[in-house]
């Protein structure tokens, strides 16, 4: 559902799994050697969850990659050496996000859609003072005044402006 670099690796989005390939030849997604595990080795490691979480667009965060699913947003975690015995994919907030609006970071945050019905949400993923992760409704004063079908969410922090594109309204 999505492709990306982290990490000097090339990155798929699969169902619940994150798969990456190796990391000195990014078109390697096989081991080298059965006998070793190698911390270059490819990666391929699913959401841990109760439900099924089907990974949809993966945004990089503060060194980091968040991972959004329609109702979470995980982390895919691994230390300063990112390998198969370190890889973990985690949740870090649990909010509904729309399938058809890739998340758009901005400066320290990201922007991210939730449909309401004939209307469009708008959510700010950020860091609080506690060094928690959490995401702000950010349109709950102004519930109905984004139309449904948001697909493109495109950002500016010299303008401190998010733009979001509405096949309802593309005018």
């Amino acid at each position: 559902t999505d492709i990306f670099v982290h990490r000097a690796r090339l990155c798929f989005l699969s169902g619940e799994n994150c798969i990456l390939s190796s990391s000195h030849d990014i078109y390697s997604f096989t081991k080298e050697t059965t006998l070793t595990e190698l911390d270059t080795d490819p990666i391929d490691t699913p959401a841990s969850n109760k439900e099924t979480a089907n990974l949809r667009y993966a945004v990089p965060y503060n060194k980091e990659l968040i991972l959004f699913s329609r109702k979470f947003q995980h982390s895919l975690e691994g230390g300063t050496i990112l390998n198969n015995k370190t890889a973990s994919i985690s949740i870090v907030t649990a909010y509904e996000c729309s399938e058809y609006a890739k998340p758009a970071s901005a400066g320290n945050n990201i922007f991210f859609t939730y449909e309401k019905g004939d209307f469009t949400g708008l959510r700010e993923f950020y860091v609080n003072l506690s060094q928690v992760m959490d995401a702000e409704d950010i349109t709950s004063y102004v519930s109905t005044y984004i139309p449904s079908g948001v697909y493109k969410i495109a950002s500016s922090t010299l303008d401190n402006l998010v733009l979001l594109i509405s096949d309802k309204t593309p005018n």
